[in-house]
């Protein structure tokens, strides 16, 4: 992926400059969602592979894919991967350094100006916790728009077009920073928001049940491991690993996707079903007796 950086307006408006990463996407809420699944996968092939080689350039670019996510600025996902990591932590029966996950959140939230800044900052108009605000009205928008046009929504990418013909003034001085032709300007930021409004309530039951399945699927694969893991000696435990890996970072990305519209994006989208259909590869067997790893391509 392409980096490349562009201002961030929310702390331009207390007078720091500072540069959001973005890639190919232009974006960097989208880059953000993207590097967090990055990390997890790559984590997870780090602890896969039996090549110390192999091992220290997964665990080297699951390092720069965690530096982009946060030089991203993304405020959700900076939150969301202290949760995730707590989770792959107790899925792979490693309680013992859920301390880790807490001192990487404390640090990236309290140790990283930009990000602390854009969280917590009392000075700033636009963001920070006024941001919590603009994401209610918004999402609380794109609910009333959903629930005027119930059955089938106002249709594939017809969101702000609506807006042309049904104003929403009302809402205008509910948010600091957002004017009417904002919240036209603007979707709700929540992919699950936008499906319902846009696809109504049967094109949003049908998006959640096919990501749902998928979800669910990795987590019973990540869950049926972490029962074998104390019969398995630390490096018989790559492919376990990975399969939790590839649960935590899909599931930190379902997440996001209530702050971000990130199930929009057909680049997050196509990783996302991809590795999700992976998981047939990693399933453990289902017997009591388990003492070994299945043998790898290479060794049969």
């Amino acid at each position: 992926m392409i980096i490349g950086a562009k201002p961030d307006p929310t702390l331009a408006s207390i007078g720091i400059t500072f540069y959001r990463a973005v890639g190919t996407m232009h974006e960097p809420n989208f880059m953000g969602g993207l590097m967090l699944l990055g990390t997890f996968l790559t984590l997870g092939l780090a602890a896969y592979e039996r090549s110390t080689l192999k091992r220290i350039f997964w665990l080297f670019s699951s390092f720069m894919a965690f530096l982009a996510l946060l030089f991203t600025l993304t405020r959700i996902v900076v939150l969301i991967f202290p949760i995730s990591l707590a989770l792959l932590l107790v899925i792979s029966r490693r309680t013992g350094l859920l301390a880790l996950a807490i001192l990487v959140g404390i640090l990236t939230v309290l140790g990283f100006p930009p990000i602390r800044e854009r969280l917590l900052s009392p000075e700033l108009r636009y963001g920070g916790r006024i941001a919590v605000l603009q994401r209610y009205v918004l999402q609380r928008v794109g609910l009333e728009v959903a629930m005027r046009n119930f059955w089938l929504g106002v249709g594939p990418g017809n969101y702000q077009t609506y807006f042309a013909h049904h104003p929403l003034e009302r809402y205008v001085n509910l948010s600091p920073g957002i004017d009417e032709g904002g919240m036209a300007a603007y979707n709700p930021h929540n992919s699950f928001v936008i499906y319902f409004a846009e696809l109504g309530i049967l094109g949003l039951i049908l998006s959640l049940a096919l990501a749902f399945a998928q979800l669910l699927r990795l987590g019973r694969v990540a869950f049926l491991w972490r029962r074998y893991i104390p019969s398995l000696p630390l490096k018989a435990q790559g492919t376990a690993l990975l399969a939790i890996g590839l649960f935590s970072g899909a599931f930190a990305l379902f997440l996001q996707n209530a702050s971000n519209d990130i199930f929009s994006i057909p680049t997050v989208m196509t990783y996302f079903w991809s590795l999700a259909f992976v998981d047939p590869c990693l399933w453990p067997p289902e017997k009591a007796a388990y003492n070994s790893l299945p043998p790898r391509r290479e060794e049969v």
